[in-house]
């Protein structure tokens, strides 16, 4: 735990947001900003949202500026902090706590995110990393915000009751937090989440990456200039097992196994942690789905996972890929 007061608060933010790769939390009671351009965190935000980083905002509906009492709408909020596409903002009448955290570091201020706030006021933050990250997020911030699962719960328990139907009753739970789905085993757990396609390096050879992109689109007989994907984004797939025999099970013959049935991109394993790391192929962008009333992509920035249950295509990539990674681990864990 490290001390921080005043304006070194706002440069803390502003490192949060420049070391964030997957996502960014704001948790503030009260934000007022007049001129976005005069806040380098705001433009910080809005460089990382365009480059994929998931935003999520806290805040409360109602607000007196001047005098005046006046109320959010989420359309607002997008247009204070200058056009950056908000994935969730979520209000809470009752919010009066101060928080902001990247995927591992916490700032915990009595800093609201008001202009007079930031220029005037006498403030004093901490600094969260490790153990106190980790509790400060499960006791708070999972326990009394994490709003996101309401909008997909019943796919989540949809998605539950067809594991343990058809993969051999053994108990799987379905869990959303942080942007990632998790399907929890007794022996392991699966980490599902979306992440941004890079370059060439993300692929283990150069034939499987023209495969791939060949499938997506790609025209080598047109003369392009740089081998680029269709799409952007890829389906990532972490296991973690739970102890080490079933570890060293699933090592020896998952990747052959799971070869016959969809291509496991960028396989890696990690003997210290006892996980596998993959890819999937590529997912497009296009989604066209209808939810409350407006077009999904209004409502779920394309790295958002949730997507995996309102773009058909990649509702059936992520279907695809689960059914077998679930099948394969059930049979080489529980198999008699």
């Amino acid at each position: 735990m490290r001390l921080i007061i005043n304006r070194n608060i706002t440069k803390t933010l502003e490192q949060l947001i420049l070391e964030a790769e997957k996502i960014f939390v704001i948790i503030s009671p009260f934000i007022i900003i007049n001129d976005s351009n005069e806040w380098k965190f705001v433009n910080l935000l809005k460089e990382k949202s365009d480059k994929g980083l998931f935003i999520e905002i806290h805040t409360r509906k109602k607000y007196k500026e001047n005098g005046q009492l006046k109320e959010w709408t989420k359309e607002k909020l997008n247009e204070t902090f200058g056009g950056i596409f908000i994935d969730n903002v979520y209000f809470h009448e009752n919010l009066h706590a101060k928080l902001y955290f990247n995927e591992n570091t916490a700032l915990v201020t009595s800093l609201n995110l008001l202009d007079k706030n930031m220029k005037n006021n006498i403030e004093i933050g901490y600094i969260l990393k490790n153990r106190e990250y980790k509790k400060i997020l499960k006791y708070f911030y999972e326990k009394h915000l994490v709003k996101p699962i309401l909008m997909i719960k019943d796919k989540l328990i949809i998605l539950e009751n067809e594991l343990n139907e058809k993969y051999y009753k053994k108990y799987f739970e379905v869990k959303y937090n942080q942007n990632k789905i998790f399907i929890i085993n007794e022996k392991f757990t699966l980490e599902c989440y979306l992440e941004q396609w890079q370059d060439r390096s993300d692929y283990q050879n150069t034939e499987q990456m023209f495969e791939l992109a060949i499938a997506s689109g790609y025209d080598p007989e047109m003369g392009d200039l740089k081998l680029e994907p269709h799409n952007q984004y890829l389906l990532k797939f972490l296991i973690c097992l739970n102890e080490i025999n079933s570890y060293h099970k699933v090592d020896k013959i998952f990747y052959d196994i799971i070869c016959k049935y969809c291509l496991p991109i960028n396989y890696k394993n990690n003997d210290n942690e006892m996980t596998i790391l993959f890819s999937s192929d590529f997912v497009s962008e296009n989604r066209n789905e209808i939810f409350m009333n407006k077009p999904i992509n209004l409502v779920l920035h394309y790295s958002d996972i949730r997507n995996v249950f309102y773009s058909i295509e990649l509702h059936n990539i992520f279907k695809k890929y689960v059914k077998h990674i679930i099948i394969t681990l059930s049979n080489i864990l529980y198999k008699k």
